[in-house]
């Protein structure tokens, strides 16, 4: 059998080894990346492509309060103490990646999420999610 001539000429492989490895550089890979960083660990982050190629670079990078759950609907599926707390890891996260972006001097852009109803029933439902987000102090 033969060999390759890149094969044969090329440099030996080196081994490296990290604490952890990310894959993906992403908004949520870098994210996680950075906080293993800072708490000592050796991290390497790797990619297919280059940061934010995939769903953070396009239409799906965005950081916001919730679940694909409206409150209500999570309360009922959930137990309300679980949505309370999953919310609330939500608003805290919200607040984190705020934070990064502006230690980092990261560009953003603020933009609230709007919800639309397609009949009465879909508007009561909403109307009743919001009211309970706001018991629980969301």
């Amino acid at each position: 059998m033969t060999v390759s001539t890149w094969l044969s000429e090329a440099e030996p492989t080196t081994r490296l080894t990290h604490d952890v490895v990310v894959v993906g550089a992403g908004l949520i890979g870098s994210y996680c990346a950075g906080l293993l960083t800072r708490a000592g660990k050796d991290v390497a982050i790797v990619d297919s492509h280059y940061p934010a190629a995939g769903a953070s670079g396009g239409n799906a990078g965005f950081v916001h309060i919730g679940i694909h759950l409206l409150y209500a609907d999570a309360c009922e599926r959930l137990g309300r103490d679980v949505a309370r707390e999953l919310w609330g890891l939500t608003v805290e996260n919200v607040r984190r990646v705020d934070e990064m972006a502006e230690r980092l001097g990261v560009e953003r852009d603020r933009k609230g999420v709007t919800f639309v109803s397609q009949n009465e029933t879909e508007v009561a439902s909403m109307r009743y999610s919001a009211a309970l987000a706001q018991q629980d102090g969301f």
